[in-house]
C-alpha cells in the first residue's frame, strides 16, 4: 500500500543508487493502475499470488516486467514478449533481470490475450464442446455418462 515500518530504511536505502537512478516512494494511490505506464520496469516479487492482475495491469501499458516465478505469473508471463519470470530468492539472477528489462523499450498497445471478448470467446468455444460431447444420437443434450 505504500506504507509500513520498512518505509524509513527503504528511502535511506534509495538514496544509495548511481544519481542517474531515481527511486520515488508514492505511497497509497487510488489511481495506481494509471500510473503503470510511467514506469520504466514493472517489478513483482511476490512469494504467492492468486492472479496477478497488476501484472496485467502493468503489461497492458506495455511496460517491461520481471515477476516472481510462482503460482500464476509464469502463465501470465507466456503471452508477454517483454517481460520475464524468475526466482527472486537469488538475488543476482533477479538483479540480472531487472537490469535487463530495464534496457528493454516500451512495446506499443496490441490485443491482449487476458480481454472480456477473449475469456467470453473461448467460455462459448468451452460450452460448445462440452454440449456436444453430451448429445448421442436420438437424445437431446443428455450427458454421456459412463456406466456404473
Amino acid at each position: 500500500m505504500g506504507v509500513g515500518p520498512d518505509r524509513a530504511a527503504l528511502e535511506r536505502q534509495a538514496l544509495l543508487p548511481p544519481p542517474n537512478v531515481r527511486v520515488h516512494f508514492a505511497g497509497f494511490r487510488k489511481d495506481a493502475a494509471r500510473c503503470l505506464g510511467a514506469l520504466d520496469v514493472f517489478i513483482m516479487p511476490s512469494r504467492y499470488e492468486g492472479f496477478g492482475i497488476s501484472l496485467i495491469e502493468a503489461m497492458a501499458h506495455g511496460v517491461p516486467a520481471v515477476a516472481s516465478d510462482v503460482d500464476s505469473l509464469p502463465e501470465l508471463m507466456r503471452s508477454y514478449p517483454n517481460g520475464v519470470c524468475v526466482d527472486f530468492s537469488e538475488p543476482s539472477v533477479a538483479a540480472a533481470a531487472i537490469l535487463d528489462a530495464a534496457r528493454k523499450p516500451r512495446i506499443p498497445l496490441q490485443p491482449f490475450p487476458f480481454s472480456v471478448n477473449t475469456m467470453i470467446t473461448e467460455y462459448e468455444a468451452l460450452y460448445a464442446r462440452v454440449t456436444n460431447s453430451w448429445r448421442r444420437p436420438g437424445s437431446v443434450r443428455t450427458p454421456h455418462l459412463p456406466a456404473p
